[in-house]
């Protein structure tokens, strides 16, 4: 069908944008790394070090997600039957746990310094060097956030929460270093050693549990409540109800699973026209390729007073009211969450 050529030609296009995009950060984060330890070197701050392991562990984490990207869009074979997608969530899990990794050494990094602290120097040079950093990140965080939230990418969001991190330490860092140049209180930089360790403990945390969710194919409700309100807004009469719908999402395929209650008399030529219509009209109204799986219900007689079809030739009730598709009736009970008020 040309609306799945069109749509797979898109989300192809999708993916190069998100490896270029991973490149260009991995690039100017390399760039960023290397000022960052030069200017530890020049001043010998526990803060500039601890910021500097941090730019370091992000590196890697790029580079793996920049790995995953690839590994994602490979096409599906006979052992992957829904594609490689889950790669992104799992590239999100190693970052964060990467992350974890980084804030506890520069928290250890941190206590050492209290028990034996150094001197600093060239306290002026470290102040220019990591505001140059920070605003560098500070771009490249935005960047990934525009284009995670465009291509839909986990990979790219979670990317993006990780440089801002980087970035907001190394605002820290900056503060702390010019408090320290007219206070010359130099526990300062131990202080926000432990407080950038914290943050970033705290951003690694976050990413690793939002993985974890993706790889576990936690219910998303408000991709759910998206699909309900798809199907709600172009309901037919013959879409008697719908219900027990779940997703699992998979890097750049959508997967949907439901049972639709269609006229128990119809042939398979008819129920096939539906289901396929279904899938037509999700992937008309979806970024991602959506392939529906659907398990159509003969209607029973309970199901007369909100069936629509006005010329059913085995009514046994007359109709009285088509009840709106709610997110809570259309989940299967044991799955199902309150929507967000």
């Amino acid at each position: 069908m040309k609306w799945a050529f069109d749509k797979y030609l898109i989300l192809e296009s999708e993916q190069r944008q998100k490896r270029y995009a991973l490149k260009l950060v991995l690039l100017a984060g390399g760039f960023i790394a290397i000022l960052k330890i030069a200017a530890f070197f020049f001043t010998f701050s526990t803060a500039i070090l601890s910021d500097g392991l941090e730019s370091i562990i992000n590196l890697a984490a790029g580079s793996f997600a920049l790995f995953s990207l690839y590994y994602a869009s490979k096409p599906r074979d006979s052992k992957h039957p829904y594609g490689h997608g889950k790669m992104e969530f799992l590239a999100t899990a190693v970052e964060g746990s990467l992350i974890f990794i980084a804030g506890s050494a520069i928290i250890i990094k941190a206590i050492y310094n209290f028990v034996y602290p150094g001197e600093m120097h060239n306290i002026d040079i470290g102040v220019i060097a990591i505001s140059i950093s920070s605003l560098a990140n500070l771009g490249l965080a935005y960047y990934l956030k525009v284009k995670g939230k465009k291509l839909n990418s986990a990979v790219l969001a979670a990317d993006s929460k990780r440089i801002f991190s980087d970035a907001y330490s190394s605002i820290a860092v900056v503060v702390g270093l010019v408090l320290i140049y007219f206070t010359h209180i130099f526990l300062i930089d131990s202080i926000l050693g432990l407080l950038a360790g914290a943050l970033i403990i705290r951003t690694g945390y976050k990413m690793v549990g939002s993985s974890m969710k993706g790889l576990l194919d936690a219910a998303d409700i408000d991709m759910l409540q998206d699909v309900v309100e798809i199907m709600q807004s172009n309901s037919r009469p013959e879409w008697i109800d719908i219900q027990n719908m779940r997703t699992s999402h998979h890097g750049m395929y959508l997967y949907i699973d439901c049972h639709l209650t269609l006229p128990w008399y119809w042939n398979l030529n008819k129920v096939s026209d539906q289901v396929r219509d279904a899938e037509l009209l999700i992937n008309q109204n979806f970024k991602e390729r959506v392939e529906l799986f659907v398990q159509a219900e003969p209607c029973k007689p309970k199901h007369c007073p909100q069936c629509r079809i006005e010329d059913c030739p085995v009514r046994q009730a007359p109709y009285r009211k088509k009840s709106p598709l709610k997110l809570e009736e259309v989940l299967r009970p044991e799955f199902s969450e309150k929507p967000a008020a």
